[in-house]
């Protein structure tokens, strides 16, 4: 018992240090590219004379590969959409808040 108590901590150790280079690997190169785009979305004021393209920008960024695969970036981007279209008072907010929300869930 005493070796078992020795060698399961490096082995979980060890399984874990494996599991965060394989998660690594999973992240495709232009995550941190979309995340900085994320970013500067999120950090625009939306007024008249650039809400369709800052929604056109939402949009195109919810249809993006890397988006996809990535939970936090898609559940982030939905969130955008939903409060965008809130916003502009179109029924489609609460589509895009129940995506956001199933998508956390998985999370």
């Amino acid at each position: 018992m005493s070796l078992l108590n020795r060698i399961f901590p490096w082995l979980l150790l060890s399984l874990f240090s494996i599991a965060c280079a394989r998660k690594n690997d999973a992240l495709s190169p232009d995550h941190d590219a979309i995340a900085a785009e994320i970013k500067t979305l999120e950090d625009q004021r939306l007024n008249a004379a650039n809400g369709d393209s800052i929604k056109l920008a939402w949009l195109k960024l919810d249809q993006h590969a890397t988006v996809k695969k990535d939970t936090v970036l898609a559940a982030r981007v939905k969130y955008y959409l939903a409060r965008l279209y809130a916003m502009s008072g179109q029924d489609s907010a609460l589509f895009f808040v129940q995506q956001a929300l199933e998508l956390i869930e998985l999370n």
